[in-house]
């Protein structure tokens, strides 16, 4: 049985106590396409590399983690968030979404 896609809903403190979130466990996904295979890999890494570096700063983990999350993941999916709301917006209205999607298609050909 599967489970919802948490689109959009990006968990302010992926790490807590002896736990840490990373990809949709945390919220990171393309609220728009439901892909969340890139952002697990990727905060697979961010993770790996604040425990090896925890080592050192002892203690750290946590920030670490959260600042390179802000640095290198958060931008990108907050900015698709945005875009998604402004294309819902958009699109919610029937008669803008038909001349639109006219526009967008009306020279394709299909072969």
């Amino acid at each position: 049985k599967g489970h919802p896609i948490p689109f959009g809903n990006l968990i302010e403190k992926p790490v807590y106590k002896n736990s840490i979130l990373i990809g949709d466990a945390a919220g990171l996904v393309n609220s728009v396409t439901g892909e969340g295979i890139y952002y697990a890999q990727r905060s697979a890494e961010i993770v790996a590399e604040a425990i090896l570096k925890d080592y050192t700063n002892q203690g750290k983990l946590d920030e670490e983690y959260s600042n390179n999350l802000n640095l290198f993941l958060l931008p990108e999916l907050s900015n698709i968030k945005k875009k998604r709301n402004m294309y819902f917006k958009i699109f919610n209205n029937y008669y803008l979404a038909k001349i639109v999607t006219y526009f967008m298609f009306k020279n394709v050909k299909y072969v």
